[in-house]
């Protein structure tokens, strides 16, 4: 019980950063799923996709926090869940 408790605030949590971080949405549809099958520079696509939504700034330390993002974000949800739609508003 106390695992689930830590794992729902961890969502919450992200879903919280990816709201003040925010700026438009990004565009794609890739799922946790289909991530998770990508090869790395097709990973690393979507991930500066996202930042530059995000922070229209792109770094290297912004996409190594963008990728702890959708990690542990993918971890939590079902692998049909949509990463742009979830972390990119």
């Amino acid at each position: 019980m106390l695992m689930h408790s830590t794992k729902h605030k961890l969502l919450v949590g992200l879903v919280a950063g990816a709201i003040l971080l925010s700026g438009c949405g990004a565009s794609g549809d890739a799922t946790c799923g289909d991530y998770k099958q990508m090869s790395e520079n097709d990973q690393h696509k979507v991930v500066k996709a996202l930042l530059k939504k995000k922070t229209r700034k792109p770094s290297k330390d912004g996409e190594d926090i963008i990728r702890m993002e959708i990690s542990a974000f993918c971890a939590l949800v079902q692998p049909e869940t949509k990463i742009i739609e979830a972390l990119g508003k």
